[in-house]
């Protein structure tokens, strides 16, 4: 499928539209700081991508203690406004004013929905989406279940829709979904 084909495009938020990894980095070390803690560079990865609830889990079995997952969400909460001068617009999201112009546009998203739609109206690019699909819906990705949510809400066709995403997690949504998938990286 050439990109002029396709007529749904449907992008991950973090490493897609925004440079979060820094900010992501950041929060992290934030959340940890306050149940004494300091947050090993190498952790990172294991992190990244992933809904809140398996983040936290994930944390705990790193070894991090944070005594419960309501605290853990009550810290994120606590620091989320903090992080956001860290947060910054890719290439591909530069450039999503362009892409309205021919294309309907849809986010997939682990973040909850809350989370995402603090990051888009923060760029104040909302707007420029048909439909937000995010765990706090639906199944998170590597489910294909929210890309294909995308797809039946703007009445889109398989055929014509391409994923964007940048982790293999995003591949195993796309690959489930049945829809051709690009992975990017701005690093």
């Amino acid at each position: 499928m050439k990109s002029e084909d396709a007529k749904c495009i449907i992008l991950d938020i973090d490493g897609v539209i925004i440079y979060s990894k820094n900010a992501l980095n950041y929060l992290y070390s934030l959340i940890l700081k306050d149940y004494g803690q300091e947050l090993r560079k190498e952790d990172l990865t294991h992190i990244y991508g992933k809904p809140e609830p398996e983040i936290y889990q994930t944390l705990l079995r790193l070894g991090y203690h944070i005594p419960s997952y309501e605290d853990y969400l009550k810290s994120i909460e606590k620091h989320r406004n903090s992080v956001f001068t860290y947060y910054e617009l890719t290439p591909l999201g530069s450039i999503l004013n362009h892409l309205k112009e021919n294309h309907t546009l849809c986010v997939a998203t682990n973040r909850t929905r809350k989370s995402a739609e603090r990051i888009l109206n923060h760029f104040r690019i909302i707007n420029l989406f048909d439909f937000i699909a995010s765990a706090s819906e639906f199944s998170p990705k590597p489910s294909g279940e929210m890309l294909l949510a995308c797809i039946e809400k703007t009445r889109s066709k398989k055929q014509n829709t391409v994923f964007i995403g940048d982790t293999e997690i995003d591949r195993q949504a796309g690959e489930e979904a049945g829809i051709k998938t690009i992975l990017v990286s701005f690093e």
